[in-house]
């Protein structure tokens, strides 16, 4: 009698935060290939049809550069990239049904307990990832994401301003000499104003008022009683 050959991922962590972290994209695809067969089966057992599948898988992965990219992420509870990524897209497909106000769902574990013998199998065998660092991870990415499309709205000298001081963290004096001030005085009050603006900006934006309220019982969580 033939034993079951169980699926092995063919990539390790390491190997998957290296190519996010140097925008592999060859090597991104190939790890897109392969959780594309999961996620429809997740999303199709889950109140979904193939016409959500795009659109989650690209939201996913956006949400999930982010996570990547981040200097100090590390996986937890050994879970690995492929569990990992499944539950970033599990939550984000919950958030997509409590949009649509369908409730009756099926557990992430349910897919993994399928009869069917394939590559699942293996993924059964692995602890998940630890849930509380999923629901920050993707509050952090969906934030970020909001305050990146917000800077993109404002004017070039906004925009050039806020990247010298908080991407290449430039001091006023550079800043100053760089885009040629009266005065360290003058590139302090500028930046106040772009933050003032990309701050009403983005308090405004109906997204990120969305975040907010979906996620307001883990932010409660994070908050520490001084």
């Amino acid at each position: 009698m033939l034993l079951p050959i169980k699926f092995m991922s063919p990539y390790n962590n390491q190997q998957i935060l290296e190519a996010f972290n140097t925008s592999d994209s060859v090597f991104i695809e190939k790890v897109y290939n392969e959780m594309l067969p999961k996620i429809e089966r997740y999303v199709l057992a889950n109140k979904g049809s193939k016409e959500d599948i795009g659109d989650l898988i690209q939201d996913a992965f956006e949400s999930i550069l982010i996570i990547f990219t981040k200097s100090d992420f590390e996986f937890k509870n050994k879970a690995t990239y492929s569990t990992f990524i499944l539950s970033v897209v599990k939550n984000k497909w919950l958030s997509v049904l409590r949009k649509k106000k369908l409730r009756k769902i099926f557990d992430l574990n349910s897919q993994y307990n399928s009869t069917e013998q394939d590559e699942t199998e293996h993924d059964a065998q692995i602890d998940l990832p630890d849930e509380e660092q999923i629901e920050k991870g993707i509050f952090e990415a969906e934030v970020k994401q909001v305050i990146n499309f917000q800077i993109e709205k404002l004017n070039e000298n906004c925009k050039k301003i806020l990247f010298m001081r908080y991407q290449k963290g430039n001091s006023h004096k550079e800043i100053m000499t760089e885009l040629i001030l009266n005065t360290e005085g003058t590139s302090r009050e500028r930046l106040r104003s772009c933050q003032e603006k990309l701050y009403n900006n983005i308090i405004k934006n109906e997204d990120y008022i969305q975040i907010i309220a979906e996620y307001y019982p883990f932010i409660l969580k994070t908050i520490n009683p001084k």
